[in-house]
């Protein structure tokens, strides 16, 4: 055993560990309850009621015993958690109440936010001052025209405000994050920074960003967003995506690690100017302070902060400093000011990783230099705190992303250590800039920018190797289930390397699993088509022979990332996009990185924008800049396995269709005696032209066009296609009403089985030689959702 393996010992964990972990699962049960009693009383009044006769059960069972003392502070944390989750309660029905009884009125207040982009203009986060909501967060709807204020600045806004209570679709995620009210404003006007100096960080603030907008160079922006939280040019661009598929995107937003990187620069400079110890302290401290000012507050760096000012004190007056303890105080601060702040992804991930890093840090570090050798040992170890990080942390990012990043550990060992260079020097540059003039600080910002760019340029090399990452699918409590398994496995046995043959074999091991997974196993050949449920769209594979054809990719990247993890998908051959509407195209981009992909057709009738627009996000799949687009038009044919797809819409003859559904690729199936129609969103029109040129023939399946909606399916197409099974791909409690009623008649009347994704989740048809079958992923009895009284096979 190495003499690393042997100072490994489990890490003491102090009592205010225990009670922070509480409070914040008495946060999390706080919200919840709340929330079910506002959907079902009786429900929650009996899920209160069974958590307390539990609790009371423990109580009385371990009265006496050694376990005593330690759950009476459980308690104690679920308690404080959940009667501050109460307070807060009582706090945003008090503030919903005000904002809707204040109706159409002049509000002031300070942007806490950068203005971000959404479907319908830019939204401004504002903290409201002033009578009748003082310290009140909402969100403002920007007028289009109208300058966009910066972070700090105060402005007044004519709107009304509706409660974020009011919001079925985004309220309580609104709620969560502090946002009490919405609304559109008619009027602005901004009236200046605030005075003192948070007002002149902010001005500072906005100087410098502007400064470094005005480049276009990658590095430019990557610097804007690490030294001042200005992510505006990284929001929805290819640095982002890149970042995220290699799991750096702790990188890029603000965090505790740049706080520290900050703070450590600072002491740094405190100790070669030889200043008295506790003066490097405080000003380490302070200028934490002013850096998560400047940033926007993000909540990762204040519990930094937090952290670091405890460490400070500890350190001042002489007493032994302890991460966990720390790291504890600072979310039990974080939980009496913010209960619901627990519910912040960025939050979750910053103190798992802490957390993780603090238990399993060293045990790691052990083990990587147990099978490293002299030169490699810093990579190795920056690998093993990686892995540690990346498997504590797997609760929350594979439910929120759909996908595991293989390559992480590699991409942090390249990227971290060129971080605090190009942090540090960017900042005294930026400060050197302003305080001095821009002759001073242009050298330090130019290497800053170089070292960023080189950065992005690996990153972009790394994140087009095949296997970069990896669909995962799995919801959070299967996930966490499985995480908190393992950690507790990894507590108890507590595997120490015993030599570095043993390290090695154990780490070869580990890599070999890492590249099974990269690469996956082989699927099986038979042939299918599944509707996949990706929410409001459309994401349908067709696998036949190891072959895979994707028709659409729904909305957005994480549920197309999903649906493909179920079905085991790690290879495209090709995807047909039916037409150019978000909720067939918009989980292209979430291929990007995780899946190979063979070609991409689009119809013929495509607008020339819409296009380009795809072009750009093909040319980033993998392999990067290897994979073409392909103009479908009707004639068109090609193979899936043994499967023959044959391309009946649109007629590349016909006049340009006016309607863009009517663009939409109209493919039909045939394998041996089965036949299928995919519709995309073609509508009436389309359906009679193809019947008048006798395209439309019986088919055993149709997947319904436009999602059932009131002009999508016609009679004539349906009684020509006379299908047995008809499938709509549609989203629950959608806003458009899909399907409609006149869709469900019509396929009741013809006798045809209806499913429908929104209650049977993924439909899959299994093709054989005698026939075929439907299976479902969830069970569905209702009449009207499937079809004539039918029910769904298990």
């Amino acid at each position: 055993m190495s003499d690393g393996a042997s100072r490994c010992s489990r890490p003491t964990i102090p009592p205010v560990a225990w009670l922070a972990t509480c409070a914040w699962l008495g946060a999390l049960s706080g919200e919840s309850l709340w929330w079910l009693w506002r959907s079902d009383v009786p429900v929650a009044c009996l899920c209160a009621v069974v958590i307390i006769v539990c609790l009371t059960a423990i109580c009385v069972r371990v009265r006496r015993t050694r376990w005593s003392a330690p759950v009476q502070l459980a308690l104690a944390g679920l308690l404080l958690g959940a009667s501050l989750s109460g307070i807060q309660v009582l706090r945003v029905c008090a503030s919903s109440t005000t904002l809707a009884d204040a109706g159409a009125r002049e509000w002031s207040g300070r942007v806490v936010a950068d203005p971000r982009e959404g479907a319908y203009g830019s939204r401004v986060t504002l903290r409201l001052s002033g009578e009748p909501c003082p310290g009140v967060l909402v969100s403002i709807g920007w007028p289009s025209g109208s300058k966009e204020p910066e972070v700090g600045m105060l402005v007044k806004v004519r709107a009304i405000l509706e409660p974020s209570l009011d919001d079925e679709r985004f309220g309580r995620n609104n709620v969560r994050n502090g946002i009490l009210g919405s609304g559109s404003a008619w009027s602005t006007q901004i009236a200046g920074w605030p005075g003192g100096v948070a007002g002149a960080l902010w001005r500072w603030r906005a100087e410098a960003s502007t400064y470094l907008g005005r480049s276009t160079d990658s590095g430019a922006a990557l610097l804007r967003g690490i030294a001042l939280g200005d992510r505006r040019a990284l929001a929805g661009s290819a640095v982002e995506e890149d970042f995220r598929i290699l799991g750096l995107s702790h990188v890029l937003a603000v965090s505790g690690m740049h706080l520290g990187l900050v703070c450590a620069l600072v002491l740094g400079l405190a100790r070669l100017v030889r200043a008295p110890k506790k003066v490097g302290l405080l000003v380490s401290v302070s200028v934490g302070i002013g850096f998560v000012l400047v940033t926007g507050v993000p909540t990762s760096a204040v519990r930094a902060l937090l952290m670091v000012t405890a460490g400070a004190v500890a350190e001042t007056i002489g007493v032994r400093r302890d991460g966990l303890a720390s790291l504890s105080a600072a979310v039990l601060a974080l939980i009496v000011t913010s209960p619901w702040g627990v519910f912040s992804i960025g939050l979750q991930l910053s103190v798992l990783a802490v957390v993780g890093l603090l238990l399993f840090g060293r045990w790691a570090t052990a083990w990587a230099e147990a099978c490293s050798g002299p030169w490699s040992r810093r990579g190795a170890e920056l690998m093993s705190l990686t892995c540690v990080a990346q498997a504590v942390t797997a609760p929350v990012t594979i439910p929120a992303f759909q996908m595991f990043s293989v390559l992480a550990p590699i991409a942090n060992a390249v990227v971290l250590p060129c971080l605090p260079l190009a942090l540090c020097s960017g900042m005294v540059g930026l400060i050197l800039r302003s305080a001095v003039g821009g002759w001073a600080g242009a050298p330090l910002i130019a290497l800053a920018q170089g070292v960023l760019s080189a950065i992005v340029w690996v990153v972009a090399r790394l994140a087009s190797l095949p296997g970069a990452a990896v669909m995962s699918g799995g919801s959070s409590a299967a996930a966490g289930l499985i995480a908190a398994i393992g950690v507790a496995v990894a507590w108890t046995v507590w595997p120490l390397p015993r030599s570095q043959r043993h390290s090695r074999r154990s780490a070869l091991i580990v890599v070999l699993i890492l590249i099974v997974v990269a690469v996956g196993l082989p699927t099986g050949g038979g042939a299918s088509i599944v509707v996949c449920d990706v929410g409001q769209g459309d994401a349908i594979l067709v696998q036949d022979g190891g072959q895979t054809l994707l028709v659409d990719t729904g909305a957005d990247g994480t549920s197309l990332r999903e649906a493909l993890a179920r079905a085991g998908v790690r290879r495209i051959d090709a995807i047909v996009l039916t037409h150019a509407h978000d909720d067939h195209t918009g989980g292209l981009a979430g291929l990007i990185g995780v899946a190979q992909v063979g070609w991409v057709g689009v119809p013929c009738a495509m607008d020339e924008g819409a296009r380009a627009d795809i072009e750009q996000t093909v040319e980033r799949l993998t392999p990067r800049g290897a994979v073409a687009t392909r103009s479908l038009q009707a004639g068109d044919r090609f193979t899936v396995g043994q499967c023959v797809v044959e391309v009946l819409w649109p007629d590349a003859a016909a006049p340009l269709p006016e309607n863009t559904n009517d663009t939409s690729v109209v493919l039909a199936l045939h394998r041996g005696s089965f036949d299928a129609v995919l519709t995309g969103d073609a509508e009436g029109e389309v359906q009679d032209a193809l019947d008048e040129t006798g395209a439309l023939e019986d088919v055993e399946v149709l997947k319904v066009p436009h999602h059932g909606s009131v002009n999508g399916l016609n009679e004539r197409g349906l009684s020509a296609w006379s299908p047995e099974v008809a499938v709509i791909s549609v989203g629950e409690g959608n806003r458009f009403g899909h399907p409609c009623e006149e869709t469900l008649e019509l396929l009741d009347q013809l006798g045809v089985r209806a499913y429908r994704t929104d209650q049977s989740g993924d439909v899959t048809i299994k093709i054989g030689s005698q026939g075929f079958r439907v299976l479902t992923q969830r069970i569905c009895e209702n009449r009207s959702l499937a079809g004539a009284g039918v029910r769904a096979p298990p």
